[in-house]
């Protein structure tokens, strides 16, 4: 698969589970926003998307291969999503 199409596909579900991840740590819709440079409304959406099942494969795969590396970033407040995706290639 080319690099810009992986990016595309990989990106969202690297906020998703970040989001997750911060609003599971007690953080707020609006201070999350903030971190990932993204709207109050997005990030609500991001909480109430449902995964499909090839999307909830790969999260896993993500969570389970890199969730100390999104932990990390999450703790020194340097959320980088770039980062991460350059990690997965």
């Amino acid at each position: 698969m080319p690099r810009c199409n992986k990016v595309i596909k990989i990106a969202p579900l690297l906020r998703y589970i970040i989001i997750k991840e911060l609003y599971k740590r007690g953080y707020t819709q609006q201070d999350i926003g903030k971190k990932l440079n993204l709207s109050q409304v997005a990030i609500s959406k991001y909480l109430k998307k449902e995964l499909k099942d090839k999307e909830k494969e790969v999260a896993n795969e993500i969570i389970s291969n890199h969730m100390h590396d999104i932990e990390e970033m999450i703790n020194n407040n340097k959320i980088d999503i770039n980062s991460l995706i350059e990690k997965l290639s």
